[in-house]
């Protein structure tokens, strides 16, 4: 049982916060969101296996508390259906069953104000947990919701995986989620931010900007509609078995990177419309490669990634309209391997998602 906080854990229980509005950013009326889904089932759990408790904020040590629990089930079909918005087929906060197994936790944010097709954060990581589980040895653990109903699966945790809406609506937004995930940082536990997910607010900016290498700042950094053009990857195990492709997204550029960016490895780059450069930094750099996605070696031990697509959900899913959508699937997979340590195939982590599944788990707005 752990008592206390580390050192950094307690700085970022210091960090206090000021009320800040929401903003739903990159949203144009005449979009047309893609849907390419997929579909897959579940069983239930069986019982429940021990694990190490957490003393943290809300936690009651007064009475037994059962521990999450344990079955790699999250990697086996799941209870098909016919409506698409029925997430509750799927496994939610199921430990693994090995303790070798490399567990990566997928936390999915709350359902987004944006239109349905935009921001399924819960649909993209139960699509991301699928292909995980092509990887030998790895188990996903799915939560929802934008936080762990028990945070003692962020224990078992290897590498954590962030996909949620941003500034006052980011999951950690709250100082003790942030203090929580500071504890599994300093142990090397690996992080990974997708989309919005890199938008702190202003009064914790810096503290993510430290886990993540980069983060989007309003004013600063700019999140237009472009379709960006990839090629020419650097050396990077995230990089292996890429190949050029081009994709449709609401990708941002203009990061506000870390001052030492010997440590960050930009994985993305293209070269925006100039006509998307709309803050003074961006437009001061016309017909400059911008980074997109990028690699991060935290200075205390432990590694990161950030990718900025995602906001179009039918971008996980092959279509003919997603081409390339395997080439999305494949980054930010091999992103949550690398920062869980685990070694990524010369010629790529599987990526596949089987088209007849059909899919869903989108959210109902």
């Amino acid at each position: 049982m752990k008592l206390g906080l580390s050192a950094s854990a307690a700085a970022v229980l210091g960090v206090s916060l000021a009320a800040c509005t929401g903003e739903i950013r990159g949203v144009e009326d005449d979009a047309s969101p893609r849907d390419a889904i997929v579909r897959m089932d579940v069983v239930s759990p069986p019982d429940a296996h021990e694990v190490e408790t957490d003393t943290g904020a809300g936690t009651d040590t007064s009475a037994p508390i059962d521990a999450p629990p344990v079955s790699d089930r999250i990697c086996e079909p799941w209870p098909g259906g016919v409506d698409r918005y029925d997430q509750s087929v799927a496994p939610i906060e199921i430990l693994p069953e090995s303790a070798d197994a490399t567990a990566i936790v997928l936390i999915a944010g709350p359902s987004s104000a944006h239109p349905g097709g935009q921001h399924e954060f819960f649909a993209g990581m139960a699509i991301l947990a699928h292909v995980l589980c092509e990887t030998e040895g790895v188990v996903p653990i799915l939560v929802r919701d934008g936080w762990p109903a028990d945070e003692r699966v962020l224990h078992r945790a290897d590498s954590i995986v962030l996909y949620a809406d941003g500034g006052s609506s980011h999951p950690l937004a709250d100082a003790a989620r942030r203090a929580s995930l500071a504890r599994q940082l300093d142990r090397g536990v690996g992080l990974v931010a997708v989309h919005y997910a890199v938008e702190p607010s202003v009064e914790w900016a810096e503290i993510l900007r430290g886990w993540l290498g980069g983060v989007y700042e309003p004013g600063y950094s700019v999140n237009p509609l472009w379709r960006a053009r990839y090629e020419g990857f650097p050396e990077h195990p995230s990089t292996r078995g890429l190949a050029a492709f081009d994709i449709d997204d609401e990708w941002y550029f203009g990061i506000r990177f870390v001052e030492d960016t010997s440590r960050v490895t930009p994985i993305l780059a293209a070269v925006p419309p100039d006509d998307r450069r709309t803050t003074p930094e961006t437009m001061a750099h016309p017909g400059r490669s911008e980074t997109t996605a990028w690699a991060f070696e935290r200075s205390g031990g432990g590694r990161s990634f950030a990718f900025t697509g995602g906001h179009w959900h039918g971008n996980w899913g092959d279509s003919s309209d997603t081409p390339f959508a395997v080439m999305q699937r494949r980054v930010i997979a091999q992103a949550a391997l690398w920062t869980a340590g685990v070694e990524i195939p010369l010629g790529g982590a599987p990526a596949p998602l089987d088209p007849a599944l059909g899919g869903l788990w989108l959210d109902r707005r």
